[in-house]
């Protein structure tokens, strides 16, 4: 007789993505339960789209550079999660990720992901201000300062700089 496990991977080996539903109608019904202890036995991925909704071999996924593998429109992670993915994602990347780079990256809407994981502290917004990027034009005048409060209001610094170009007219420049 024909170990569970082997028609597993039989079948994902004809099919490289499946949802629990198809795996489970093609194992003559077998319970969720032992699907589940066979995919943990053999190796298996879940997808880190479409809310870990399907799943394939880990040995049959073809990651790329970062980490991702796309088949049929389901996104896979070497991370797992899509949450995991964009925490290294963004902490991989020497100035951090916008939500643009990544959407385009993972090929997914990340918006509500990336304010999840700030919500949840493991990400943080950044007003990100080169050092010298703001100075009025005499050379012997040090840049205007970013106060710490700018950081959590940045509206603030606006207000800074617009006042500070009223009692300098012409003198600063952005």
């Amino acid at each position: 007789m024909v170990q569970p496990t082997d028609r597993i991977l039989a079948l994902f080996r004809r099919v490289a993505v499946m949802d629990l539903p198809t795996l489970r109608a093609k194992m003559d019904g077998r319970s969720v339960r032992s699907l589940y202890r066979d995919l943990d036995e053999i190796g298996y991925l879940s997808s880190a789209s479409h809310t870990g909704r399907y799943y394939t071999l880990r040995e049959g996924a073809h990651f790329d550079s970062d980490g991702l593998w796309q088949h049929g429109g389901v996104l896979f992670s070497r991370d797992g999660t899509l949450k995991e993915t964009v925490v290294r994602l963004v902490e991989q990347a020497d100035a951090g990720q916008r939500h643009r780079e990544l959407a385009l990256r993972v090929g997914l809407r990340v918006h509500n992901t990336l304010a999840d994981l700030v919500a949840a502290e493991r990400l943080a917004r950044r007003l990100r201000i080169p050092a010298n990027s703001i100075t009025d034009s005499g050379s012997s005048r040090s840049p205007i300062p970013v106060q710490a409060d700018h950081l959590h209001a940045p509206w603030r610094w606006v207000i800074d700089l617009l006042l500070a170009d009223l009692s300098q007219p012409g003198q600063v420049r952005f």
